[in-house]
């Protein structure tokens, strides 16, 4: 975290010598804030960025919602995406792949359904990282039961969605279930 302080730091210094930032210094140090549990700051400087005629970009939104995510505000994600949608920022596979991860594992399944649907709406096709972040999300959510059933109903398995099912399992305590999961694995070269 000392890297993130820092990073906050020499930004703080950069403005006032008068410097122009653009956006990609802001969402670095949107970044570093949202790392440091910090929020308010990275919300205060979206605001900022507005405010100086800085247009903040798929990145900017998707920084401060995984960091919402992060600390379980998923109202206030799902409230800057909406926010980044309506002032003509298209979500990405990423945005939505912070959004599913968010919901999965505080547990709300019903909304990562949605999102799915909502994701394939905008054209966007979920890829392995999405499916492997809902299989862990939901095992650290405590709902392995979810998981399981999703893993199960995915069309196309590659080695990297039996690896989060494996370590989803590790993460809820269920080692046994994840022992025979990794012995009993189609997909031989593990």
């Amino acid at each position: 975290m000392v890297e993130a302080s820092e990073t906050v730091s020499q930004f703080n210094r950069f403005k006032e010598t008068g410097i122009k930032l653009d956006e990609a210094c802001y969402n670095i140090v949107m970044n570093a804030l949202c790392k440091l549990g910090e929020m308010d700051g990275a919300v205060a400087l979206l605001i900022e960025m507005k405010g100086r005629r800085t247009i903040p970009d798929i990145v900017s939104y998707t920084t401060l919602i995984h960091g919402y995510c992060l600390e379980g505000k998923l109202n206030d994600a799902l409230s800057l995406f909406h926010e980044m949608k309506m002032n003509g920022r298209k979500p990405d596979v990423v945005t939505y792949n912070v959004l599913v991860g968010g919901f999965s594992r505080n547990g709300v399944v019903q909304k990562v359904c949605s999102l799915l649907n909502d994701m394939e709406n905008w054209g966007l096709k979920p890829n392995t990282v999405t499916h492997n972040t809902i299989i862990e999300g939901l095992c650290i959510g405590g709902m392995v039961e979810d998981a399981e059933a999703f893993f199960d109903n995915l069309e196309e398995k590659c080695l990297g969605n039996y690896s989060a099912m494996v370590s989803g399992y590790c993460e809820a305590n269920h080692t046994d279930k994840a022992f025979n999961y990794l012995s009993g694995c189609p997909i031989k070269d593990l």
